[in-house]
């Protein structure tokens, strides 16, 4: 995906929001907090946080029964957080068997590849969130 390198981070969440949104149709609320103020996210973190976004917005938008999410992103102390919510039908993580279902597992290892981490909270009845942290070192251009 080298046409990400010259977008900044916020950019590049907006784009994943925006194919999403043209694919599906689903209301997507998009609050980026200081991102935008973030210069020289190197193109690894641009990646991984765009394949993240796009994977739980289309896990959001097939399993929830729901047509509409909200993503945060900010970044404090060394660390980009993106959080991806829905209000939609929940499950339990627990039951989710990582060896079939790819999209939870490529999201993991994705930011993992970068030293983060990430968290997938749900219940049943409850909606789902995808919070992925990663650090970060603003690189000098």
């Amino acid at each position: 995906l080298p046409e990400l390198e010259a977008l900044s981070i916020e950019q590049v969440v907006a784009r994943a929001i925006d194919e999403h949104r043209r694919k599906s149709g689903v209301n997507v609320r998009f609050s980026p907090s200081m991102a935008n103020l973030l210069p020289g996210v190197d193109a690894a973190h641009k990646i991984a946080l765009y394949r993240v976004t796009k994977e739980a917005l289309h896990n959001a938008w097939t399993h929830s029964g729901v047509n509409e999410a909200a993503i945060t992103l900010n970044a404090s102390d060394g660390w980009l957080y993106l959080t991806i919510s829905d209000p939609g039908t929940g499950f339990d993580p627990n039951l989710v068997d990582t060896h079939t279902s790819l999209g939870l597992r490529g999201m993991r290892e994705r930011i993992e590849l970068l030293a983060g981490q990430l968290s997938v909270e749900s219940r049943p009845g409850a909606g789902t969130v995808v919070a992925a942290r990663v650090p970060y070192e603003q690189k000098v251009t």
